[in-house]
Order: structure tokens, then C-alpha cells, then sequence
């Protein structure tokens, strides 16, 4: 049996969720991680879209003074910018002592949710006009455990333009995907199973955070 590189995961109504290994292993992640980085800030750019993403390490580092690595151990949501390409690079690229990555989520949106970054209300309501509704500035969620591919939630249906670029650059279009499945067999990795790991992530040390049952 032919193993597929990609899964879309869909329902007739609701979120659609392609499974991918955008930054597939490498010895060396280092330069893919900075390409992927650069290239994602200049596509949402020129789409006029902006993304955050937070990221955590979840096991110690091995090698921390010879990997190009970053820093932070808990990094809260952070606007994807030209300055902070280098940040994103480094906790993509990151790989633990037992060669995993960091847990990460991004969110991509239209550029009027920028005002709504920095409280947890307000991401809480855009998760959940996402999740419920496919409505709001939330277009896309990637997230990642720390040993699991990537998962790309989009809303279902006709896409923007420039969220339907982006995913043609990795290669993720609905029809060119031989791996359908019902949305049912994510399991525990459905968005509304993860929705708190990703309000965790996004706001680590925030007191909201621990009466949330956290998925996976």
C-alpha cells in the first residue's frame, strides 16, 4: 500500500484538516527552518495577512551550544514580522535529545485581528468563531506536538486567495490529495480537542490557563 505524504481530513460541514510534514526531518534543519520562515512572512505580506505563532520546549535540548536554537523555552504569541523571522526559524529547526521538535501552533489572519493578539478573551473568541463557525479573522491554525507532524485546519469551502497560495506552495490543495478521510478520524488531534493546548501555548503563566483540560 502507497503511503500518502499528505491526509485531508474533511466533513461536509465544518473545518477541513490536512496532515503534513511541512519541515520534513533533516540532520540539519537549520536552513529549511530559515527558507520556510522567510518565505511564510513574505507570502502573508503580500496576501496582506499577518500570523502569530507560540512554541514550547518540551524536552531538554541536546547539543543547545552547537544547535542554531532559540532561547526561550516558552515563547508566547509573537507576531511574524521581518525581525522576527530569525525567532521562528530557531524554534522550527529546534530538535530535542530525542530529536523532536518544539509543540507549536501558528495562527494566520486578516490584519484586523492584530488588535486582538495579547488577550486571552479575545484569541479564546477567535478560536471558537473558527472552530463553531468558520467565521472571523482566524483563517488558518497550524499546530504540531513535539513528535507529530503538521496539522492545517482551514475553513471548508471557497478560500481566499492569498490562504489558497499559501497552501499550494506546500502543496496542500484538496484536489490533488488521494488521502481523504472523514474529519472524525483525527481523534484526539481534532481542533476542538486541541483548542486549549493552543490557548496554553499562546499564553503561557496566564492564570486563565490552568482549569483547561489539555488534549492529546
Amino acid at each position: 500500500m502507497t503511503r500518502c505524504p499528505v491526509k485531508l481530513y474533511s466533513r461536509a460541514d465544518g473545518l477541513a484538516c490536512f496532515e503534513a510534514s511541512l519541515l520534513p526531518f533533516e540532520v540539519n534543519p537549520i536552513p529549511r527552518a530559515r527558507d520556510f520562515a522567510k518565505s511564510l512572512a513574505d507570502q502573508l505580506h503580500i496576501a496582506n495577512y499577518t500570523s502569530f505563532w507560540a512554541s514550547m520546549r518540551t524536552r531538554p535540548v541536546h547539543g543547545l551550544d552547537v544547535i542554531d536554537s532559540s532561547p526561550r523555552e516558552r515563547r508566547p504569541l509573537t507576531q511574524l514580522n521581518t525581525e522576527s523571522v530569525p525567532s521562528l526559524a530557531a524554534d522550527l529547526a529546534e530538535r530535542n535529545e530525542d530529536g523532536y521538535g518544539r509543540e507549536l501552533v501558528a495562527l494566520i489572519t486578516e490584519t484586523g485581528a492584530v488588535k486582538c493578539i495579547g488577550i486571552f478573551d479575545e484569541v479564546k473568541q477567535l478560536l471558537d468563531d473558527f472552530i463553531q463557525n468558520q467565521t472571523g479573522f482566524l483563517e488558518m491554525v497550524i499546530f504540531q506536538f513535539d513528535d507529530s507532524p503538521n496539522y492545517v485546519f482551514v475553513k471548508s469551502g471557497s478560500l481566499p486567495l492569498g490562504i489558497e497560495n499559501l497552501l499550494a506552495s506546500w502543496n496542500l490543495t484538496p484536489v490533488d490529495q488521494k488521502c481523504h478521510l472523514p474529519y472524525r478520524q483525527l481523534g484526539k488531534v481534532q481542533i476542538e480537542s486541541i483548542r486549549n493546548n493552543i490557548l496554553a501555548l499562546s499564553f503561557p503563566g496566564d492564570p486563565h490557563i490552568k482549569n483547561l483540560r489539555l488534549g492529546h
